[in-house]
């Protein structure tokens, strides 16, 4: 059963680099849902702009909805529910060739049997584009991969890195509105993926064309991206610029998914030690007393932050005179407060 659509919270802020952000997105998702058996959404309720000229990365574990939502957007799917609008103009029943999007596939996708001069210029063969304007465009995009002079060979005679190149010079040799990509780099070896993730991220600064990423692993995520949407069950859980996702995570599988996590059960005593409304003292269930950072500890009934209430009372404390609350002191000194204090799980970055 389909449910009405709800939002998902945008970033607050613009992403670095980009001067459009501003303004209209490039693409809406407008509570768009995906769902094979009519029952279980495998997308559900999806809002999301895409920025135009930003580096967008999808981020979640396999079933999470990252490669329907890239599938979905490229044409290859259609939404159960919802629109997507491309500059205004819905998109939702157009196929996928009229949609003038790149595609790279973690498998390559290259005619074996045609050069890589031949492979790159498909798209262009396929829009009917002159001879000689080919010619052009093929050495200019093998030029932007630094594959200059192997127009001639075969995809067979390639390393992997190569062959990859050759499928993200087909995606851009005829100027695409977006480029799209899932897991293009999950068939390479670490150091060659190491090294493509600079390149691609250079390539996107030097062409300011739209690029969203589908992948797995964070590590990629963090490298390249301006900003990252994290998905699980279907769902965005938050979306962001990568410096804030890490150290503010919206939920806890956010902060256990993004960065290495250590997961500490305590109690809470003071949500303002040594008189900082970003610090927090827990007791761990040893005894041991820790003092960190707020990043977003949750009320385990509630699921609401802690932090937020938190920051709250400090300032009625501050109006009404108070020098702080007694779990603040009691935490200081190590003795016990009187209040039962609220039992939560915080996710401690290392």
């Amino acid at each position: 059963m389909l449910h009405p659509p709800t939002s998902f919270p945008a970033a607050a802020s613009p992403s670095a680099g980009q001067e459009a952000a501003a303004g209209e997105p490039l693409v809406r998702f407008r509570g768009v849902q995906k769902t094979y058996d009519g029952v279980h959404l495998v997308v559900q309720h999806l809002d999301l702009d895409i920025r135009r000229g930003e580096f967008l990365t999808l981020l979640g574990p396999s079933g999470s909805g990252k490669t329907t939502t890239l599938m979905m957007l490229a044409g290859f799917e259609s939404p159960t529910a919802g629109d997507i609008v491309l500059e205004g103009r819905p998109i939702t029943r157009t196929p996928p060739h009229k949609r003038h999007f790149g595609m790279v596939f973690q498998n390559y996708a290259l005619f074996p049997h045609l050069s890589v001069g031949r492979n790159v210029a498909y798209p262009l063969t396929v829009r009917k584009v002159a001879k000689a304007e080919q010619e052009q465009r093929v050495a200019r995009a093998l030029g932007m991969v630094r594959l200059d002079g192997m127009a001639e060979r075969l995809p067979s005679q390639l390393s992997g890195g190569q062959q990859q190149r050759v499928a993200l010079a087909r995606a851009l040799v005829f100027e695409p509105q977006l480029v799209l990509m899932d897991e293009p780099l999950g068939a390479l070896d670490k150091q060659l993926r190491e090294h493509m993730q600079i390149e691609l991220k250079d390539l996107h600064r030097q062409l300011g064309v739209t690029f969203v990423y589908v992948t797995h692993d964070q590590g990629e995520a963090l490298t390249m991206s301006d900003r990252v949407a994290v998905f699980n069950d279907g769902a965005i859980q938050q979306i962001d610029v990568v410096d804030r996702m890490y150290e503010a995570p919206a939920n806890r599988f956010v902060a256990g998914f993004i960065g290495d996590s250590t997961a500490l059960k305590g109690t809470v005593r003071a949500t303002h030690v040594d008189d900082s409304s970003d610090r927090c003292g827990i007791v761990l269930t040893d005894g041991r007393v820790i003092s960190g950072v707020n990043v977003n500890i949750r009320d385990r009934e509630t699921d609401k932050p802690v932090v937020k209430k938190a920051k709250k009372d400090q300032k009625q404390d501050k109006r009404s005179g108070a020098g702080g609350t007694q779990s603040s002191a009691d935490t200081k000194t190590g003795a016990a407060p009187a209040p039962a204090p609220t039992p939560v799980e915080a996710p401690k970055k290392q």
